[in-house]
């Protein structure tokens, strides 16, 4: 295999649907979240947050 499942760092895994996912598709380093629907398909939402913000704990 070699999809974008594979290069998004996917490979064996999210194959249940409703089952959340973390993984960097867009190589900025924050990982991105992706959600595996009931029918085969993924919803993905890009992590816009600078790496740095995770240094701090935030309310």
């Amino acid at each position: 295999m070699n999809g974008p499942a594979d290069q998004a760092g996917l490979r064996g895994g999210a194959e249940r649907p409703g089952e959340v996912r973390y993984a960097d598709i867009n190589g900025d380093k924050p990982a991105d979240r992706i959600l595996v629907t009931a029918r085969g398909g993924a919803r993905a939402w890009i992590n816009k947050l600078k790496p740095e913000y995770f240094d701090t704990i935030h309310p």
